[in-house]
Order: C-alpha cells, then sequence, then structure tokens
C-alpha cells in the first residue's frame, strides 16, 4: 500500500488510456489545457517521481481552475503529504488569474509546494519594461506563497531568474532547472547526431508553427511544396478540433492550416498527440524537425532526433540558451524566408550534448533540496510503472479528418453517439477534483439554516457546470456529426 501521496499539477496518468474524442472534449481546452506542450513537461515529472510507495494523483489543472478554494486546500491538506507543481510560462498576463487562484490555494496549505520549471514570457532580451505592476504583484505572491513551503523555486532559465530578482528573491531561493522534459527519467538522454549528411526532397521532416510569428504560412507552404514527406505537428486544442470534427479555426490567416482545404490537411500530413510516449515515437521516426515551438522541437530531441527552435521570446529564448538546443532568434520579417536545409547544416549539437549531464546533475540536485524521492535514486527504480507505461494502448495520433480511413469516421460517429465499446477511455473523469466538503454539525436552527442555503447554492453550482458541460458536449456533437456525414458524403460520390 502506497505510505506518500502526493498530488501533481498534471494532465492525467501518463499510462491512462484516453480516447482522442475525449481528450479534446474534455472542458474548454481538452484535457491537456490547450496546449499539448504540456504533456511533456507534466509527463517527465510524473516519471521522475514514480518511485515505488509513492501515490501519483494528477490534479487535472482543477486546482487552478474556478471552483478551487479553501475548501479544496484543505482536502488537498487532509489526503496528500505533498503538491508537485510543474509549469511552464505562468509569469504572464494571460495566466494571472489561474495564478491567482493556485496561489490562494497554496497559501492554505501546511504541506511541501514544490515548483519545477516556472517561466516568465518577455521579449527576447529579457527587457522588463513592459511588465505590469499587477502581473509582478501576482508573481511576489504566489512564489513567496510556494518558498514558505518549500527550499527553492525551480525556473527555466536566466531571465527569469533576473525577473525573480528584480522582485526580491535571491540566488539561494531560486535555482535554474531549465525543463523537465528534457531529462530522460532514466538519466540515459540520447546523444543527437545528424541521421543524415544532408536533406534532400524524400528526407522525413516534422515542422510547427506558431500561428503569430510573422512568415508562418510562408515558411508551411514553400516546404510543402519541396518535402514529400513532411507533416505538420501542431499543438493547439482547437487544431486537434479541426483534425477530429473539421472545425475551421476562427480567426487565423486563411493562408495557415485553419481549415480542411490547406494542403497539409487535404494530403494528409499532419499529427496531433494527446499522450508524450506516442509524440516521442513518432519523432523518433523522422530525420529533422524544426519550428518555433519550444516543446514540440524538445519533443524530437528527446526521442533522438535533430531538431532546430526558432526563438522569438524569453520562454523560447532561455530554455534554448539553458539547455545548449541549436537555435536561431526570428527577425523583424519573421520565417518566410528560413529554410530545413539551412537550419539543419548550420546546427551544432556539440553543447547540447556536453551539456545534459551536468542539467541533469542540477535538476536531480534540485529535487533533493526539495526533499522529493526520484527513480533515479538507488533503490527507487520503478519497473513495474515503466512496464505498464510501454504497454499502455494510448491513442494513436489524431490526422485530417478528410483523410481518416473508415474504421476511424465510423468510431467517431459511435463516440458521437455514446455508444464505444470502452466507455472508461472516452469520457474524462479526473481523480481529484474540487468538490464541496460537508459543514461541521449545526448547534442551533441558525447555523442549520446557513447550513442548508450553502448546501443548496453548491448543489446549484455543481449543476450549473454539469449542465455547462453537457450542452457543450451535445452542440459540439452535432455540428461534428454534420461534418462527418458530410465529409463521408464527398469521398463517397453523393451529392
Amino acid at each position: 500500500m502506497p505510505t506518500h501521496r502526493i498530488l501533481i499539477r498534471a494532465p492525467k496518468d501518463p499510462t491512462q488510456t484516453l480516447s482522442l474524442e475525449a481528450s479534446f472534449a474534455h472542458g474548454p481546452n481538452g484535457v491537456f489545457g490547450a496546449n499539448s506542450g504540456n504533456l511533456l513537461f507534466a509527463e517527465s515529472v510524473f516519471r521522475t517521481l514514480s518511485v515505488p510507495n509513492i501515490d501519483l494523483v494528477p490534479d487535472s489543472f482543477t486546482t487552478e481552475r474556478t471552483g478551487s478554494d479553501r475548501a479544496h486546500a484543505s482536502r488537498i491538506k487532509d489526503e496528500f503529504n505533498g503538491f508537485v507543481v510543474p509549469l511552464a510560462n505562468a509569469f504572464r498576463e494571460q495566466f494571472r488569474p489561474a495564478l491567482r487562484r493556485l496561489t490562494t490555494v497554496v497559501t492554505e496549505l501546511d504541506i511541501p509546494v514544490t515548483v519545477t520549471g516556472v517561466g516568465a514570457q518577455l521579449p527576447s532580451s529579457g527587457d522588463l519594461s513592459g511588465v505590469s505592476d499587477a502581473l509582478n504583484e501576482d508573481v511576489r505572491a504566489f512564489v513567496s506563497a510556494v518558498l514558505d513551503r518549500s527550499a527553492s523555486v525551480g525556473v527555466r532559465g536566466e531571465i527569469t531568474k533576473d525577473y525573480l530578482a528584480s522582485l526580491g528573491f535571491g540566488d539561494d531561493h531560486i535555482d535554474v532547472i531549465g525543463c523537465p522534459s528534457m531529462f530522460d527519467f532514466r538519466g540515459n538522454a540520447p546523444t543527437i547526431e545528424k541521421k543524415l549528411n544532408s536533406l534532400n526532397p524524400t528526407s522525413k521532416l516534422a515542422v510547427n508553427i506558431t500561428p503569430t510569428v510573422p512568415g508562418s504560412a510562408e515558411m508551411l507552404r514553400r516546404h510543402h511544396k519541396r518535402f514529400t514527406d513532411i507533416v505538420f505537428v501542431p499543438q493547439e486544442h482547437r487544431e486537434l478540433g479541426l483534425l477530429l470534427w473539421g472545425e475551421p479555426i476562427a480567426g487565423w490567416n486563411k493562408d495557415l492550416p485553419g481549415t480542411l482545404d490547406h494542403p497539409y490537411h487535404h494530403d494528409g500530413q499532419v499529427r496531433f498527440f494527446v499522450d508524450a510516449r506516442t509524440w516521442h515515437e513518432f519523432m523518433a521516426t523522422r530525420d529533422f524537425a524544426f519550428g518555433t515551438r519550444i516543446h514540440g522541437n524538445i519533443a524530437a530531441l528527446a526521442a533522438g532526433t535533430p531538431s532546430v527552435v526558432l526563438t522569438f521570446d524569453s520562454r523560447t529564448a532561455e530554455l534554448a540558451s539553458y539547455h545548449g538546443m541549436p537555435a536561431e532568434p526570428v527577425g523583424r520579417n519573421g520565417i518566410g524566408e528560413c529554410t530545413a536545409e539551412s537550419l539543419f547544416n548550420r546546427a551544432d549539437f556539440s553543447e547540447l550534448n556536453t551539456r545534459r549531464q551536468p542539467t541533469f546533475e542540477r535538476w536531480i540536485d534540485f529535487l533533493e533540496r526539495n526533499g522529493l524521492r526520484h527513480v533515479h535514486q538507488p533503490g527507487n527504480q520503478n519497473e513495474a510503472f515503466d512496464e505498464k507505461l510501454r504497454t499502455a494502448q494510448l491513442a494513436p495520433a489524431a490526422t485530417p479528418v478528410r483523410s481518416s480511413n473508415g474504421a476511424e469516421l465510423a468510431s467517431r460517429l459511435r463516440w458521437l453517439c455514446g455508444s464505444t465499446k470502452s466507455p472508461a477511455a472516452d469520457r474524462y473523469v479526473p481523480p481529484f477534483a474540487p468538490k464541496p466538503i460537508c459543514p461541521p454539525k449545526p448547534s442551533d436552527d441558525s447555523e442549520l439554516e446557513q447550513v442548508v442555503q450553502t448546501l443548496k447554492y453548491e448543489v446549484t453550482s455543481v449543476s450549473r457546470r454539469a449542465r455547462e458541460n453537457d450542452e457543450y458536449i451535445s452542440a459540439l456533437r452535432k455540428r461534428a456529426a454534420k461534418r462527418l456525414l458530410s465529409t463521408r458524403s464527398r469521398r463517397s460520390g453523393r451529392p
């Protein structure tokens, strides 16, 4: 029986089987939280801490969502011995509401809280002039709350460290550890070497983009014309919606891959992954990867495939710098003229390979400084977990709906109708989430009335959230059914 329970900010247990449809439909942003890159660093931490006699429970990102309060924190205190919080670019304006909710929960805890890999989102230069006072206050409150419950905070790179220094946090409280997704959980990360002497039109490429970076559409278009085996690997939740249900991405430039008519979708050259293991397995088959998505390129490196990241802000620049990843900054004119051949030819992986061991050791030192047991310690290897992950029947990559075969379309229609063979894999239920706790027994009628009103409010709130979720899924199913039936009709030649 597990003797120690840790709550971890993670999408799900990496060994849990979940269908593509369920991964997309859970909540407003999918199981993976709007960007599938979250899967990589969360799973890396999960696997690293998966030692025998430790029960790791993913919070499915519920701790930072509306509904998390002191009652939720009380449950965490009662049910867990620690809270581990892998983060990415959390110090940014858009994440402030979630950061404040996390701070509220952490402030109520009396158990260890460990933050790994958090970063600021700033210009590549690290210029702080555009950071609002409100964000500074929220970050200061969060880091202070964490440091009251840990030895240090693990940050992505020197830019974030300098930012926190500007808020008054000294070197003794901040450890630069990079991103955990760069570290193989066994500690034997592959040496990266070029698989080819040079690229040719049949080379197996993987490309990723950030749609707001200028020139992205042009870069994709030119490479699609010149390489026969190039695959676009998107990461946003709505991009998965396009693949599964043909739902166009609103607000995108018409030349970006936001509709089924785009050449990459038309030719079936898109893959979206909802599990880190399957992502790594695919990237291992590629000769070269490149693009602006930091975790899209880390997925390649973790699988032993050379990649180059195009950096355009502090979060990508500081990670690439810390780990020695081959990187090229995005200029004022964007990436429209970028070519895979030039990136490949200029890429030098010696710095990356040289830094692998010292950065890994720094990561381990951080874990031990914060009292976390890990699989790299003698006697803590967990072969049972490794085998369970290796043999898990995880979902395949999502491919464009128009290129899906009949069996795939039939499976999606069954999911829409709720008649699948694996109900557990087709709806995600977080193992730990905010919920009402029983109030104390009242001592008089006035307290009884207060308890009744509280319970009525909780019931109404839960019912409303359930109704909204059902309405969302119902609307999604109706739209998706129409698109799938339309696709099948076009393919069969029926009007």
